[in-house]
């Protein structure tokens, strides 16, 4: 991805329910971390970035 105008590589988690696939997105550089959902309806596709927050210094927490 590129943020600003440099280009990232982040690490990804993914998982799915019916319509919806939810994705989490960590920038270790940044220490940025962004979720994602995704759900499709009648062919059209739902892009919604539902959090973007910055990563605390513990293990997979972040506000």
């Amino acid at each position: 991805m590129r943020i600003n105008g440099t280009d990232y590589v982040p690490r990804v988690k993914y998982t799915e329910e019916a319509d919806k696939a939810y994705y989490v997105l960590t920038v270790d550089e940044l220490n940025v971390v962004i979720n994602l959902t995704m759900t499709v309806k009648k062919n059209t596709l739902d892009f919604e970035v539902t959090k973007v927050g910055r990563k605390w210094y513990s293990k997979n927490t972040y506000h």
